[in-house]
């Protein structure tokens, strides 16, 4: 019993934080998609 608390003390902060990390990469894809997409409609525009 006392291994699987161990285990389930390791496991739970790193799955969390597993997650959190895939939202913030999320995130952050999304706003360098964005950052691309207004730089090629700025470039399409002041041509």
């Amino acid at each position: 019993m006392s291994s699987w608390k161990l285990l389930f003390t390791i496991k739970v902060p790193a799955v969390l934080m597993a997650f959190v990390i895939s939202i913030q990469l999320a995130i952050w894809l999304t706003k360098l998609r964005t950052t691309i997409i207004m730089a090629k409609f700025r470039l399409i525009l002041f041509k």
